[in-house]
């Protein structure tokens, strides 16, 4: 009922216009809707006010959106606030790691990946996202574990389905 939540955070933000918290919500309503342009503007206002005490939200927030929009490099530009600002910001590690991939950067992705995967040892998206980079560096022992990591924590989630093919395609091309 994402359009309710709208109705109402847009209310919110009407009777209370510094209404901070109201804003990024909204702000992540039109993410999960992917309207990205949509939810930018409200993410830049957040970002930039001073008295607004989590900044690095909103700038993770505005990683998510670039990224989605295939603007690696602006989506690399804001995650890498988000991590000045809070380096264990687990979904800036893990949104800058997928940056990282996408730009082809398997080094740094590895290192944002590898310190997420230390923090949240049970979360198979990152497992899955840690796989790929090793996979972009031609570590494929390293990937396989990750996929094999993975699909045991979360073995029903979609990240652990992923992993599994993925591991499968290795598997067959690698050995081992």
């Amino acid at each position: 009922r994402l359009d309710l939540a709208i109705h109402h955070f847009k209310r919110a933000i009407e009777l209370k216009p510094g209404y901070a918290v109201a804003k990024n919500n909204l702000g992540e309503v039109y993410l999960q809707k992917k309207e990205w342009d949509t939810a930018i503007p409200i993410f830049n206002e957040l970002s930039e006010n001073l008295l607004y005490a989590t900044p690095h939200y909103p700038l993770n927030n505005l990683g998510y959106a670039y990224y989605n929009k295939g603007d690696f490099s602006l989506a690399e530009t804001y995650y890498l606030k988000a991590l000045k600002i809070r380096s264990d910001f687990l979904p800036a590690l893990l949104g800058i790691g997928k940056t990282y991939i996408a730009l082809g950067n398997g080094p740094e992705a590895v290192a944002k990946l590898e310190k997420a995967a230390g923090m949240a040892p049970l979360a198979a998206e990152i497992h899955f996202f840690l796989g790929q980079a090793y996979q972009l560096n031609q570590e494929y022992t390293k990937a396989l574990s990750a996929y094999d990591q993975a699909a045991a924590v979360e073995p029903d989630s979609v990240f652990a389905a992923k992993a599994r093919q993925e591991a499968g395609i290795l598997r067959q091309h690698y050995g081992s």
